[in-house]
């Protein structure tokens, strides 16, 4: 499922990550950060992004996948406001790429050394930004034409969050496990959106007092 938002939320974001000096993939992950300690009623959270793997000169032009996982464990306190914890995640999303090249699975073997390896027993949500070329950007000998597709997105984590950026719009959109129905994930769409809006409006809010759209029971622990 895929929220959609337009130009006019579109400059809003725009407008507060430049003034807090913030990315917008920090903004939407501080959200998501939110939005699972809510409905979960956890306040220590670990959510995995992806790290390019290209630091090193060497590898810049090496075709390839050099994607590594980053678990970033954050601890939610309900009494600091939302500017603070969003400076947190902006701290944590820094440090963790300082240390980029460290192995997924090396971090899952120090973490829990008795566990299997390949169930993602670290790293179970995940969030990722992506970035696609504009149409019409040229190279020399290239041209790349940007394609729209439409298909039926799974992860192999329980519920992935992948945010892409357009001309004036994000499209947000919710990959989820078969352990989730429609239903579930397009309540969670609306809690998501409420939550953005809420920060936006108002940074100096305390995080306890950010309020979901609805009040029934948690969905999932």
């Amino acid at each position: 499922q895929t929220l959609a938002l337009g130009p006019v939320l579109y400059q809003s974001i725009r407008q507060f990550t430049a003034d807090a000096g913030i990315s917008d993939n920090m903004l939407f992950l501080s959200v998501y950060y939110l939005l699972l300690s809510r409905v979960t009623d956890n306040n220590d959270l670990v959510i995995g992004t992806d790290a390019l793997g290209r630091s090193r000169p060497e590898c810049q032009l090496i075709v390839g996948t050099f994607i590594n996982i980053l678990p970033l464990r954050l601890q939610l306190d309900p009494c600091e406001t939302y500017r603070q914890f969003l400076m947190r995640v902006r701290d944590t999303v820094l440090k963790a790429y300082e240390h980029q090249d460290f192995p997924y699975n090396e971090i899952l073997s120090l973490a829990k050394p008795d566990s299997e390896n390949s169930l993602h027993p670290l790293v179970i949500v995940h969030f990722a930004m992506a970035n696609f070329i504009e149409q019409g950007i040229e190279g020399p000998g290239l041209c790349f034409i940007q394609r729209n597709t439409t298909a039926t997105a799974r992860t192999q984590y329980q519920w992935k969050v992948e945010v892409t950026p357009g001309k004036d719009s994000f499209d947000i959109q919710f990959i989820y496990s078969q352990a989730f129905d429609d239903a579930t994930i397009a309540t969670m769409t609306g809690y998501y959106r409420n939550i953005l809006r809420t920060v936006l409006d108002s940074p100096s809010i305390q995080v306890g007092e950010i309020e979901l759209e609805s009040t029934s029971p948690m969905i999932f622990k």
